[in-house]
């Protein structure tokens, strides 16, 4: 009789792909990402920015912290003032209406 071996071979194993990922690269999750899904303006920041022009880094870090800024649902000025986000709704009504011109201040 002859010698059976058992495979040794790594089963086979259905990998899911991680959906948080979202089809970032570790460049896009540190802010210097130069994908499809950055802005093209940000992106041309960035690929300056790895080449080498550490001015074009600042800038990249600075906008990319308006986008932290202007995110959020409101903003607390002071004790008397509260700046609240307009909805999408809303907003797209808004910019339907005419524009009115006045002499007055």
């Amino acid at each position: 009789e002859g010698v059976k071996f058992q495979d040794s071979a790594a089963p086979q194993q259905n990998f899911q792909r991680n959906k948080t990922r979202q089809g970032k690269d570790l460049l896009d999750w540190i802010g210097l990402g130069t994908g499809q899904h950055v802005d093209p303006y940000l992106a041309r920041i960035n690929q300056a920015c790895l080449d080498g022009d550490f001015a074009e880094c600042f800038k990249s870090r600075a906008i990319s912290s308006f986008t932290d800024f202007f995110d959020q649902p409101e903003y607390h000025l002071n004790e008397q003032v509260k700046v609240i986000r307009m909805g999408r709704d809303v907003v797209r009504e808004v910019s339907r209406q005419p524009y009115e011109y006045s002499s007055a201040p």
